[in-house]
């Protein structure tokens, strides 16, 4: 097909029905249809570097017999990080089969299971994890509709679903579920959290979820069991409450809540106040910026090179989804790999990816001049996007890492016994520990200059590939080989330990 260029941000709509609820695949890219309408899997392919439609192709996994295979090599043959979005069409399951499931599962696809004549749709990527996707499925009467827009409402709606950081129980008339106390007493208020707690148990949990999606999502599956369950625990003038428009209120008034927050990140000395479950529900496709946090962690200090008003605009998005026009440059380069899900547009303002040589020209955080003890027990560990997205590298048990993408750096001079706040490799002096990790992706940049400066402190072979792993623990001045390094791929993380004495 015509590779027609696309403008940026796309704006994406995939809509699925099977052969009883409508009978159609659409597939919109900036307003356009690009599905082929036609029985079974219909895909389209969106090259997010080039911005243009990729290929727009169906497979008859109705009826025809070679089609879920011919469907699979397909899949493989896509590149590494397009995105792939895909409907069914009437019907789309007769000859599926654990090929053609195994190669959904290659653009993020968690489950395949809309049933005979059922509704699904994905807007996924070439190689994502399922949790980085958006996918649904409906039945044979029951249409799906998902778009890119990277919603409050699909966020927290998949942050319930998944379980992750509860705080709360809730035993209920037929089983038991979690949840998330400050995002509860957010929506209802805390009088009418202690009373859904001690109303739960005379609650069936197919209703009880529904009730706890309207919670995290403003999306009213049945209006009659939330408004049952509301009354029951005394929440006036329900039918105000329920409208759409308080869902972003409340977020938007959450926002403004700083005594109820419980996560602090220091920036240029000063603290930007935030909830931690914003953090958690959020940044699945940006969690380079907050691998350090935890259920106990109550905050983080690695964001000292970063403008304070820049942070705190980007957390205001977070809640609200606006973006300060004057600082979209700064936000669209912390939002990095997620452009596409938020329907953002690709933005080379600041960025967290590091230029070759010039990364190592870069001043790291600052950090106190605190005394190390000795024997110094060091841990340098890295994982590609793929693997864990990670760079850890502790010294007596605390982590040093800027834990930022690309390559990130630790020097101690082992002399003053002490951690030494620079990595221009020229400037450190003869004997200083240099430790390194990379973290989500160190390669498209890199170049022989910065190769031959990762050289002067004993790397024989950086060469981790596209998001791979690396780590070393490296000597300025030793030769190359005469230190602990490691390569890994974008599949495998890797783990260095040595002491020193």
């Amino acid at each position: 097909m015509e590779k027609k260029i696309l403008s940026k941000p796309f704006k994406i709509k995939v809509e699925s029905a099977g052969f009883e609820c409508g009978n159609y695949a659409r597939i919109y890219v900036n307003s356009i249809n690009y599905s082929q309408n036609t029985r079974g899997l219909n895909f389209v392919v969106i090259d997010p570097k080039e911005s243009i439609i990729w290929d727009s192709v169906s497979y008859d996994t109705y009826d025809g017999v070679s089609d879920c295979h011919n469907m699979a090599r397909f899949i493989d043959s896509i590149p590494e990080g397009f995105i792939v979005l895909a409907a069914v069409q009437d019907e789309a399951t007769a000859r599926m089969n654990e090929e053609g499931i195994n190669a959904l599962r290659k653009i993020g696809a968690k489950d395949y299971n809309p049933g005979i004549r059922g509704s699904w749709a994905i807007i996924g990527r070439k190689g994502a994890k399922p949790d980085y996707i958006l996918q649904k499925t409906g039945n044979r009467k029951t249409p799906v509709k998902i778009e890119n827009k990277g919603s409050l409402q699909e966020d927290f709606q998949k942050y319930y679903q998944n379980q992750q950081n509860c705080d709360t129980s809730f035993s209920l008339l037929n089983g038991s579920t979690m949840a998330h106390s400050k995002i509860i007493e957010m929506r209802i208020g805390n009088y009418s959290f202690i009373k859904l707690k001690e109303a739960s148990p005379n609650i069936e949990k197919e209703n009880f979820d529904i009730f706890m999606n309207w919670i995290y999502s403003g999306e009213i599956q049945n209006q009659d069991i939330i408004e049952g369950i509301c009354d029951k625990i005394g929440i006036n003038e329900i039918n105000e409450k329920i409208k759409e428009k308080v869902y972003f209120e409340d977020f938007s008034n959450w926002y403004k809540q700083d005594n109820s927050k419980d996560f602090s990140i220091f920036v240029e000395n000063e603290k930007v106040l935030v909830h931690k479950d914003m953090i958690f529900s959020r940044c699945e496709l940006f969690r380079g910026m907050f691998l350090s946090v935890n259920d106990q962690t109550p905050q983080v200090s690695d964001y000292s090179s970063r403008s304070k008003e820049s942070i705190s605009e980007f957390m205001k998005f977070l809640y609200t989804n606006e973006i300060d026009q004057n600082l979209s440059k700064e936000i669209y380069g912390y939002l990095s790999d997620a452009h596409d899900y938020y329907g953002l547009s690709e933005n080379s303002g600041f960025q967290f990816e590091i230029e070759g040589i010039r990364l190592l020209n870069l001043p790291s955080k600052k950090i106190e001049k605190t005394k190390l003890l000795k024997p110094f027990n060091i841990q340098v560990e890295s994982a590609g996007f793929e693997c864990g997205n990670y760079a850890i590298i502790i010294v007596n048990s605390v982590d040093y890492s800027p834990n930022t993408r690309g390559l990130n750096f630790v020097i101690i001079d082992p002399e003053e016994s002490i951690i030494w706040d620079s990595v221009f490799i020229d400037s450190i002096p003869e004997g200083f520990i240099v430790l390194a990790a990379v973290l989500d992706e160190a390669s498209n940049r890199m170049n022989e200059e910065g190769i031959n400066a990762l050289r002067k402190i004993g790397t024989k072979n950086f060469n981790p590939g596209i998001r791979g792993s690396w780590a070393i623990i490296g000597i300025k001045g030793a030769k190359s080989g005469e230190v602990l390094e490691k390569n890994g791929n974008r599949k495998t993380s890797v783990k260095l330990s040595q002491k020193f004495k």
